[in-house]
């Protein structure tokens, strides 16, 4: 296997995954989480569940095993805080770079094209 099939196959199984989050944490399944605008905020659930969730029950245990249980309830904590990420950094990107794409295609629309002329290489 070449090392651009192992990435085409990492980039497949990452798509894959992508899909099925969003498919199990829809945005509606968010509600108002996804309103929350501060990362301050962000920040401080994040280390609550961690703490509580991922932490705590790890602590409590004497002998440290990681058991199978363990580790589902800690990959959907997981999922659900990856997906609620991709959503925000979504709605993010667009609050950034729409003013961006507007004024480019105001800029775009403005510019008069029918001076140039491309070279024999480009034409059709």
């Amino acid at each position: 296997m070449c090392i651009r099939d192992s990435n085409d196959t990492a980039r497949n199984e990452l798509e894959n995954f992508s899909r099925e989050l969003m498919k199990n944490f829809t945005r509606g399944y968010f509600g108002k989480e996804l309103g929350a605008k501060k990362v301050e905020d962000w920040t401080f659930y994040s280390y609550f569940e961690a703490k509580e969730d991922v932490y705590k029950p790890i602590l409590n245990v004497t002998n440290h095993t990681i058991t199978p249980y363990y580790q589902a309830e800690s990959f959907a904590l997981i999922s659900r805080n990856l997906a609620l990420a991709g959503y925000r950094l979504r709605d993010l990107l667009v609050e950034v770079l729409n003013p961006v794409v507007t004024n480019l295609r105001g800029l775009l629309k403005s510019v008069s094209y029918t001076h140039l002329t491309l070279p024999t290489i480009y034409s059709v």
